[in-house]
C-alpha cells in the first residue's frame, strides 16, 4: 500500500532519496578509486622506465595495457552510476526545484510514471560504448597520451647526460620496439590498433543526452 497523506508521501520521497544518494556517492567513490589507479601505474612506471637506463620499453607497452583494463572496469562503473544519478536527478529537476520554485513548465507529472517504471525495471540507461567514450573524453585520453610520449622517448633512447642522442632512423626505432619473439613492427602495430579503436569510440557521435553534457556538474 503507497502513502495515503501527504505528510507520508514527503517522508518516503525523502528517504528514497537519501538512499539513492548513497547509492550515486558509492559509485561516483569507486569511478574515482579506478581513476587515481590510473594515474597512480601511469606515474610509476613513466617513472620506472625513464629514469633507468636498464628498464625494458615493455615496461610502457603494459601501462598501455593496464590504462585498456582500468578504462574498461570504470565504464562499466559508470554505467551503474549513471543508472542511480538519472533518479537523483528526476527527483531534483521534477520534485524538489518546483517546491522551491513552482513553473508552469514542471506540470508534467510522467516523471512519476517513468521513475516508478524504472524502479520496477531498472535498466542501464547507457549503451557500454557511450561510457566508455565518456570516460576516455574526460579522463583516459589524456593518460594514453602521456603513456604514448613517454614510449617513444624510451624507445627512441635520447639520453642527452650520457651524450647519446637517440636513434637515427625509422627502422632503428621500428626494431627497437621489438619484445622477446614478437618484432618491433607487430608491437607497434597492435598499440596502434587498440588505441586507434578507442580513439574511434571516443569520436563516435551519440545522440543527444541532457546527462552526458560535458559542461554539466553530475560528471
Amino acid at each position: 500500500m503507497g502513502p495515503s497523506t501527504p505528510g507520508e508521501y514527503v517522508t518516503l520521497l525523502a528517504h528514497f532519496y537519501r538512499g539513492e544518494i548513497a547509492r550515486m556517492s558509492s559509485w561516483r567513490d569507486r569511478i574515482d578509486r579506478t581513476s587515481n589507479w590510473a594515474m597512480t601505474v601511469v606515474a610509476a612506471m613513466i617513472s620506472v622506465t625513464l629514469s633507468n637506463h636498464n628498464s625494458h620499453h615493455s615496461i610502457m607497452v603494459m601501462a598501455m595495457a593496464l590504462l585498456v583494463m582500468l578504462v574498461s572496469i570504470e565504464s562499466r562503473r559508470y554505467r551503474f552510476f549513471d543508472s542511480f544519478r538519472r533518479r537523483v536527478r528526476k527527483l531534483e529537476s521534477h520534485y524538489l526545484a518546483p517546491a522551491l520554485w513552482p513553473d508552469e513548465a514542471d506540470a508534467d507529472q510522467e516523471w512519476r510514471k517513468d521513475l516508478s517504471q524504472d524502479l520496477r525495471t531498472p535498466r542501464f540507461r547507457i549503451t557500454f560504448r557511450q561510457a566508455l567514450a565518456t570516460r576516455l573524453r574526460r579522463n583516459y585520453v589524456w593518460m594514453f597520451l602521456i603513456v604514448d610520449v613517454a614510449w617513444l622517448l624510451k624507445l627512441d633512447g635520447v639520453e642527452p647526460l650520457e651524450g647519446h642522442l637517440g636513434v637515427s632512423t625509422l627502422g632503428e626505432l621500428v626494431d627497437s620496439a621489438s619484445i622477446g619473439p614478437l618484432s618491433g613492427m607487430v608491437v607497434i602495430a597492435a598499440a596502434v590498433v587498440v588505441q586507434a579503436a578507442l580513439l574511434l569510440v571516443m569520436l563516435t557521435p551519440f545522440p543527444a543526452d541532457a546527462d552526458l553534457d560535458p559542461e554539466g556538474v553530475h560528471v
